[in-house]
């Protein structure tokens, strides 16, 4: 066993309208990294979006990368629950984790420094994999909020006031927190009121 921790870090399984996909129903990924040159050895959970570009420091392998979530046949989204992770991360995972640090090394390519795991750290991070993939998890779907709120349309008038507006948000606000719009119900609401007095 080793004598240290691997930190955990921020921990965010929840997914987001990628902005980079506007008009689409395109959720950001679930990715765990590992920064293992960090002089304490720490990992965290975020979201990443679509922006066409892979970090160099992920692309040479200086920061290791697992996507944990996953698409289910409706088309819907599987993310681990935020707190079953962490306490995988800070539990179980431990001797994964440091298996994975101290297996990590780096080396010249003639053009980069690129990072590489052992035998057996390659071993130990297919195993993380498998333990975050028997967590409990959370089915999020993606709404674009035009489709989600479209019964509400004609409840907003042109002259709207806020006040009326924001009370009004209060009945339309999805219940289920599972469920993630493009936009937030008030923004999609001035955005009607606006078009409305366009027309």
């Amino acid at each position: 066993m080793s004598d240290y921790d691997v930190v955990v870090g921020h921990i965010d399984t929840v997914p987001f309208h990628d902005p980079f996909h506007r008009d689409e129903c395109v959720a950001t990924r679930t990715q765990l990294l590992i920064f293992p040159e960090q002089d304490t050895p720490t990992v965290i959970v975020g979201q990443d979006m679509d922006q066409g570009a892979t970090d160099s420091r992920i692309w040479h392998h200086r920061i290791i990368d697992l996507f944990i979530d996953s698409v289910n046949q409706d088309g819907w989204t599987e993310t681990p629950n935020a707190s079953a992770l962490e306490e995988y991360l800070k539990g179980p995972g431990q001797p994964l984790l440091q298996a994975i640090h101290e297996g990590y090394f780096t080396e010249w390519n003639g053009h980069n420094i690129v990072g590489h795991l052992t035998e057996q750290a390659r071993a130990a991070l297919e195993e993380l994999r498998n333990g975050i993939d028997n967590l409990p998890h959370t089915t999020y779907t993606l709404w674009l909020a035009a489709d989600y709120l479209y019964e509400a349309d004609n409840l907003i008038t042109a002259f709207m006031p806020d006040a009326e507006m924001a009370e009004l948000v209060q009945y339309w606000e999805p219940e289920d927190e599972s469920v993630i719009l493009d936009e937030d119900v008030l923004s999609y609401f001035m955005r009607i009121r606006d078009e409305k007095r366009g027309e």
